[in-house]
């Protein structure tokens, strides 16, 4: 499609006929479930015949954007050991419901975490080799990350509809969504014991309040591992049944047609 193609349709004013074409074509995207799907799909978009309708539907699907899964693996290697850890659980476990396809390398990806935690143990006792157990142990663990990864990936391509939580729920990383600034959040003490009030800074565009769906989390451990609340749209949480006198820290992002939001500065409050 020629730019200036592009650019005339963009400053016309949209018909209702138009409005019609493009709901249609995404609710067509939005079905399709696998690569092959999406190829046949834009080739035969790709061949309609030139016109206002062709450049409609090649500008909707543009702007369909496939969501995928990255690692976003942490520099440092204890950092990187602990969050393969905590991904190989979540997959593992299988708490969110998503991974019920097995994953066939889960006893390998274990086995390959406990010689990396020995070998960083080892290399703190001055145990001699240690170093080049540290480098396999590592080299071996980036292989299954890839594969676990394109396990995800596939899962994602199946499930569009749902990938930004599947992706969230094994701890990788989003692609194919923007980001937008992170949002300052207030944390306080509730009215009742173990309760806390997280009030999330609400989205706007400009001056302009929008539409947002508030993601937060808890952690009682200082940040090693959280707890996930159910996403809300008041961009006010009570969070109960806390352990009273015990220190927690809170933190919040969201969702709006932007995309993903920074998280939050993760804040502390002990509940009475």
């Amino acid at each position: 499609m020629k730019k200036e193609e592009k650019e005339s349709i963009r400053n016309q004013e949209w018909a209702a006929k138009d409005r019609r074409l493009i709901k249609k074509e995404e609710k067509k995207l939005s079905k399709l479930n696998s690569k092959t799907s999406v190829a046949h799909y834009i080739h035969n978009a790709s061949r309609m015949k030139s016109g206002r309708e062709k450049m409609i539907v090649l500008m909707t699907v543009e702007r369909i954007k496939i969501i995928k899964a990255k690692l976003d693996m942490p520099d440092g290697e204890l950092a990187y050991l602990r969050k393969s850890q905590l991904m190989y659980t979540s997959i593992f476990e299988n708490t969110s419901g998503f991974f019920s396809t097995l994953f066939n390398r889960l006893s390998i990806w274990d086995t390959q975490n406990t010689a990396l935690d020995n070998a960083l143990t080892d290399i703190e006792n001055g145990v001699a080799e240690a170093e080049g157990d540290k480098i396999t142990a590592m080299n071996d663990l980036r292989v299954t990350l890839l594969l676990a990864l394109a396990y995800v990936n596939g899962l994602v391509l199946l499930n569009q509809r749902q990938a930004v939580a599947i992706i969230r729920a094994c701890h990788m990383g989003v692609v194919g969504r923007g980001t937008h600034d992170a949002q300052d959040i207030e944390v306080k003490i509730g009215n009742a014991s173990g309760e806390i009030i997280v009030k999330c800074m609400v989205a706007k565009e400009g001056p302009k309040k929008i539409m947002a769906t508030y993601f937060v989390e808890v952690s009682v451990d200082d940040g090693r591992t959280w707890i996930v609340l159910d996403p809300s749209h008041p961009s006010k949480v009570v969070v109960n049944d806390l352990t009273p006198n015990k220190p927690v820290i809170a933190r919040c992002r969201n969702w709006t047609k932007n995309g993903w939001s920074e998280w939050s500065v993760s804040k502390p409050v002990t509940p009475y």
